[in-house]
């Protein structure tokens, strides 16, 4: 997808044009379905496609020895933070990365994003104004 310049790409031809970059890990629950990560996916894309972006960007899956984690990485810097700032993401040790978010896909979380029409329409940024354990406005 290109939005005036970004670029969504795979993660192999996003670290060969812009290394590690900007990442915001997204942690999965040890019990989240296999089923639902197509439709995690989307809803970051679409989160992310609406702000827009000013650089390349990729997201997917990624497990560690501590746990699965759905990825997102950016080429600019201020593209992870207003995404981060959406999800309520806090900075993080960037081990590896340019700069490093994270946040907990937690229960809560999960059945908000899986409720509201915000995130199977249109996505409003910033959601809950910028905080994502709270039911968006509507409106």
């Amino acid at each position: 997808m290109n939005n005036g310049g970004s670029c969504l790409l795979d993660f192999d031809s996003f670290t060969r044009r812009h290394g590690k970059g900007h990442l915001i890990a997204v942690a999965l629950p040890t019990d989240f379905r296999p089923a639902d990560l197509n439709w995690l996916g989307r809803c970051l894309r679409k989160l992310i496609d609406s702000l827009p972006p000013a650089g390349d960007y990729a997201t997917g899956m990624v497990r560690t020895v501590d746990d699965a984690q759905f990825h997102c990485r950016f080429a600019d810097a201020e593209d992870a933070r207003a995404t981060g700032a959406c999800l309520g993401a806090r900075p993080t040790a960037a081990e590896g990365f340019a700069t490093q978010r994270r946040i907990l896909l937690n229960e809560a979380l999960f059945a908000e994003l899986r409720r509201t029409k915000v995130w199977t329409q249109a996505v409003r940024p910033p959601l809950a104004e910028g905080r994502c354990d709270s039911p968006p406005r509507e409106g």
